[in-house]
């Protein structure tokens, strides 16, 4: 597919998890040796802290 769509060409992605799966994923990609992937993960982050604010006390350890 990405090679029929132009690089421009803009998309959204939606997850649905348990909040000890989020958990899980932000540390890992927190830790990440691409920049990119932790860049993401503090995105990831901000969002889901509006949402499920409770249930992230870990990730900040």
């Amino acid at each position: 597919l990405r090679g029929l769509l132009p690089a421009a060409t803009t998309s959204n992605v939606g997850m649905f998890a348990a909040a000890q799966s989020y958990e899980q994923l932000l540390l890992r990609m927190r830790a990440h040796p691409l920049a990119e992937v932790r860049a993401c993960g503090d995105q990831m982050l901000t969002e889901l802290r509006k949402v499920i604010p409770a249930f992230l006390t870990r990730v900040d350890r």
